[in-house]
């Protein structure tokens, strides 16, 4: 090939690159959406193997989360009847079930209110012994119907469906990025010598500024995560909160 059918050939790779690149941003991969269904299969057969689905495709991309979007139906085997779930499959090739109907439609959502108050008001107790300024905790709890009845209490002990997340909202008033880390610091301990099993852990410290209240920092940490001044955002710099 002649040079200057190389750079022929550099100059038409140049100019489609953005194109493409802007293509896939909106409207995803052909990989990712082929692999979005397998994937989808796959899962279905690991996770419900006595249910009959269809998989209706091909795969929609929606830009917004990022996911590639399938329904399944589920035929009932001794009744015939049909029940439609939508399914989220995340990942640039389409690898990871981000988003189960079948799963969300079975969640215990009473239960799971009533576990939350419960555990909202332990955990806040227990910060707020460490950290004076913590005002309010509100924590996520994932339970199926029928795995516990109504009276149950909750308790760190239980068996859910997945770990904990936990939001914490501070008093951020003269706070600096330093106290924020060192705030993180004393919660990851506390909650990790109470042995809480959670996957996360989010502050919110909050001012009153101007007759509002916004946030000037927020962070989030992992239950064994080491917490830095990565772990810290500036929030709100337009408002001059820095």
């Amino acid at each position: 090939m002649t040079k200057r059918k190389w750079l022929y050939l550099i100059i038409i790779v140049a100019l489609a690159t953005p194109v493409l690149l802007l293509y896939f941003a909106f409207e995803g991969n052909p990989i990712g959406k082929f692999n979005a269904k397998r994937t989808l299969d796959k899962h279905l057969e690991e996770t419900y193997p006595d249910q009959n689905f269809v998989i209706h495709g091909p795969a929609s991309y929606n830009f917004k989360d990022g996911g590639y979007h399938l329904t399944a139906e589920e035929i009932d085997k001794e009744t015939s009847d049909r029940k439609e779930y939508e399914f989220s499959i995340v990942g640039i090739f389409g690898t990871k079930v981000h988003y189960d109907g079948i799963y969300f439609e079975n969640l215990d959502q009473p239960l799971m209110n009533k576990f939350e108050r419960e555990a909202n008001k332990e955990i806040l107790e227990k910060l707020q012994l460490g950290i004076p300024d913590v005002r309010e905790v509100q924590v996520t709890i994932e339970v199926l119907e029928g795995t516990y009845d109504w009276n149950t209490k909750w308790h760190k002990d239980l068996e859910l469906e997945e770990p904990l997340s936990i939001w914490v909202a501070i008093d951020g008033e003269n706070k600096t990025e330093d106290d924020i880390v060192e705030i993180g610091k004393i919660m990851q301990k506390i909650l990790n010598d109470h042995d809480y099993d959670y996957k996360s852990a989010t502050i919110n410290s909050r001012i009153n500024h101007e007759g509002s209240v916004m946030l000037n920092y927020s962070a989030g940490f992992a239950k064994d995560e080491e917490i830095t001044k990565k772990n810290v955002d500036k929030e709100n710099k337009e408002h001059g909160l820095h």
